[in-house]
């Protein structure tokens, strides 16, 4: 186990042999050729019949490449946000089922709507000017597809009243039936 890890390793051991508790912990091993990688470590108590403690059975499941996707995938959700921040933009997902929004951070500041996971689609498209509204998808058009992918409208952003011009562009992901 490598050093840095060893201490958390042991105290989680520790508490599970006096508990009995499942054992489960991430650390380093030192492979035969002394590369470090991580593994996940699972230990389960087994029993007798009168149950009493019998034996400690366990797995080390090697887990670098997930810690390593785990870091690029951080990284590029950073780079992501970082680059929308800089661009003044903002990306959004439409469940189609459930015509709700799912936004990031920025989509609502655009908006002026406070900072939220999701929201009715009707959030945002109350907010579309009145004669720009036939530039906006639809619940019927984001159902069948039909929606325009790249269009622009006039808003008033609903905190100050502010009217400000959004572009978007959408892309539709079809399930295994070609429906949105």
């Amino acid at each position: 186990v490598h050093p840095d890890d060893l201490a958390q390793a042991v105290e989680r051991w520790a508490e599970s042999l006096a508990s009995g508790a499942n054992y489960e912990a991430e650390f380093r091993l030192r492979r035969a050729d002394g590369a470090w990688r991580w593994h996940i470590t699972r230990a389960i108590l087994l029993r007798d019949a009168l149950d009493r403690p019998r034996r400690w059975i366990g797995t080390n499941t090697d887990i670098e490449g997930q810690k390593r996707d785990r870091q690029h995938l951080l990284e590029s959700e950073r780079r992501l946000r970082l680059s929308q921040q800089a661009a003044g933009i903002a990306s959004m997902e439409v469940d189609v089922a459930s015509d709700r929004i799912f936004g990031s951070d920025e989509l609502w500041e655009m908006f002026g709507l406070p900072c939220q996971v999701s929201a009715p689609a009707t959030d945002i498209e109350q907010l579309v000017l009145a004669e720009d509204r036939t530039n906006c998808s639809t619940t019927q058009t984001r159902e069948d597809g039909s929606a325009e992918p790249n269009v622009a409208y006039r808003i008033r952003r609903a905190d100050t009243g502010e009217l400000r011009w959004i572009s978007r562009h959408m892309e539709f992901l079809l399930d295994h039936t070609g429906a949105p």
